[in-house]
């Protein structure tokens, strides 16, 4: 299954290095209020770039022409509600995140040791968010190869060696985008906004591809058919809840208290 992945927070670069760790909420706009309140930046500080977001756009455009089968989301996790199923698949990810892993953990004093236990939780736990959704994907053995489409600083060296060494089939492409406006053939497509990502001033891009999909596919979107719904909550809770109903918790016991 080839599939192209399209995360608008790509075109950011220019930018994110302001923002990136700053105010920081899963609310999208207490995030950016607080970081606008927290810091001395305006909005119009936060430049996109113009040749990326070209880009993207002449990818989509003739890609969708070719597809069919094209959905939007707010958050990239969301993109494995119609993927998950699929095996050996060929991902184009087009992202100024590798979301191979999110790269939050400081349990350990070198960055090594945090990949592998977070890779390990992978497996162990069903971790998954907007973050390492590909890395979920591969874990699962579905992701056949990578092409990582991403930004200059997108990624440091020690993660790049990371995980050419957990996916085989991986490439890291930076300034030679253009050269992928060749093949346009999908079975599947997915644009997100990731609104925590990029600041609300921009968040509009999205209508273009909105319009572009709607003129071209003579069909309408609908907000309310929108992946709204976050992949990373179903399976966060999904061992909990079994242990819960099943009672297979470690060392479970029944507990009982006054007057029962």
């Amino acid at each position: 299954m080839k599939v192209l992945s399209i995360d608008l927070d790509y075109i950011m670069g220019p930018s994110d290095y302001m923002y990136r760790h700053v105010g920081w909420h899963n609310h999208p706009f207490i995030r950016w209020d607080m970081f606008y309140k927290t810091t001395d930046y305006k909005k119009e500080e936060l430049l996109y770039d113009v040749n990326r977001l070209n880009f993207i756009k002449r990818l989509f455009f003739k890609s969708v022409k070719e597809c069919k089968n094209v959905k939007f989301g707010y958050e990239h996790d969301s993109i494995l509600y119609h993927i998950k199923d699929y095996d050996s698949v060929d991902l184009l990810n087009i992202d100024h995140h590798d979301d191979v892993l999110m790269n939050d953990y400081g349990y350990f004093d070198n960055d090594i040791d945090n990949f592998e236990a977070e890779y390990l939780h992978i497996q162990k736990y069903n971790k998954v968010d907007e973050g390492c959704w590909i890395g979920w994907l591969n874990q699962k053995d579905k992701l056949k190869s990578l092409t990582w489409i991403g930004n200059q600083d997108s990624i440091s060296d020690e993660k790049q060696d990371y995980i050419s060494s957990i996916i085989s089939d991986y490439k890291f492409v930076c300034d030679d985008f253009n050269s992928y406006l060749t093949d346009f053939k999908f079975d599947y497509i997915f644009v997100c906004l990731s609104p925590q990502y990029i600041p609300p001033h921009h968040w509009n891009i999205m209508n273009w591809f909105i319009d572009t999909y709607e003129h071209l596919a003579k069909t309408k979107v609908d907000l309310a058919e929108w992946d709204s719904k976050k992949f990373e909550i179903n399976y966060r809770y999904k061992e909990v809840s079994d242990a819960i109903l099943h009672k297979c918790a470690n060392d479970w016991e029944p507990v009982f208290g006054e007057g029962i």
